[in-house]
């Protein structure tokens, strides 16, 4: 197992170009900022590779008749882009699930805004140890409407 830095997230190029000392962390983080940065990017928005990121940007401000049928295409395609670009994990395993947030205002306790949520669970193990690993992230997306 090659054992290397990994850089903590945002890079500080200047520092890296320049040989000082970056902040580092854990492979686990290292890999949930990985996965972060593919839940948060949309397909060709990566210059260097068009099948970084994640088809979910794809349905921003649509309206979806059948909500199973895009949980499932949703959970296969990030489960297709984690496996492409994140070697690190095995087994992975990826769940999402979709509900309303409220937003209340704290100063009358009215509901001012309604968001859809997605949450992605991503389950896998560490390829060299297989030690678990977990994530999850929210999404808020726009005025979508699922129901």
């Amino acid at each position: 197992m090659n054992i290397q830095p990994y850089y903590k997230l945002p890079l500080k190029l200047g520092k890296i170009v320049n040989k000082k000392r970056h902040d580092i962390c854990k492979i686990e983080d290292s890999i949930a900022q990985n996965t972060h940065l593919i839940l948060v990017t949309q397909f060709e928005e990566c210059r260097y590779d068009s099948t970084y990121g994640c088809c979910v940007w794809e349905y921003d401000f649509e309206l979806l008749p059948q909500v199973g049928n895009w949980k499932t295409s949703i959970a296969t395609n990030i489960l297709d882009t984690l496996n492409k670009h994140e070697k690190r994990l095995v087994n992975v395993d990826v769940r999402v699930a979709i509900d309303q947030q409220e937003f209340i205002s704290q100063l009358d306790k009215n509901i001012k805004r309604v968001k859809k949520r997605i949450g992605i669970t991503v389950k896998g193990n560490l390829k060299y140890t297989n030690e678990p690993f977990d994530y999850y992230e929210a999404i808020y997306f726009s005025p979508i409407s699922l129901d």
